[in-house]
């Protein structure tokens, strides 16, 4: 009969947990993933957010955070900076596909203004900073990308690409204000129809 050391054991169930854990982080990979999972929990808790809530989320250990961040002041910190950057939001304008149709190019730029209206005003509505300004000063960056992407499109527009990006920040702003839409919520089809059709029925003289 066979006998089991329970250290040997508890080595081998050590070394089987080792084997399977995920690969370590490079720090600025590991700071952007807890970036990830928090949002949401900012969103929903604000500053009152827990590091047990912030663990969970991002399938880490407490120690992982104060480790990549210092204190959950800097974590929320550096949450408020990465969404304020707008390089990533530039970044997903550039790899819209030139060859798309022009309702799925206006219809992804309506998206990406959209979600990044949305993102910023609830965060800083839950953490208490509703009110001031968010930086921007990208316009002209902006323009350049979105004429880069209508380049060849210029038959089918009324505007120039400047006005064009006006109107586009103007709905996607408007459509991410709860005072503005209340209840009903208005879908990114309808979005995209109104800023390249308006309120007229097609064929109306």
């Amino acid at each position: 009969m066979t006998t089991t050391d329970p250290a040997r054991a508890a080595d081998a169930l050590r070394a089987d947990a080792r084997a399977r854990r995920a690969p370590a982080m490079a720090l600025e990979d590991r700071r952007a993933s807890i970036i990830a999972a928090v949002t949401p929990l900012l969103i929903e808790h604000g500053r009152q957010v827990t590091s047990a809530q912030i663990a969970a989320a991002a399938g880490i250990a407490e120690g992982t955070i104060f480790r990549a961040f210092g204190d959950k002041e800097a974590l929320i910190d550096a949450a408020i900076e990465a969404h304020l950057d707008p390089e990533p939001f530039r970044r997903d304008i550039r790899q819209i596909d030139r060859t798309l149709p022009l309702e799925a190019k206006v219809r992804r730029l309506l998206e990406l203004m959209h979600n990044r209206f949305m993102t910023i005003f609830q965060m800083m509505n839950s953490l208490g900073l509703a009110g001031q300004r968010p930086p921007h000063n990208g316009q002209s960056e902006l323009v350049r990308r979105v004429v880069d992407l209508l380049d060849g499109e210029e038959p089918q527009l009324r505007f120039d690409s400047e006005r064009i990006v006006q109107l586009i920040r103007m709905v996607a702003l408007s459509a991410s204000l709860p005072h503005v839409i209340g209840d009903s919520p208005i879908d990114l089809d309808t979005l995209t129809d109104f800023v390249l059709h308006g309120i007229m029925k097609e064929g109306t003289p």
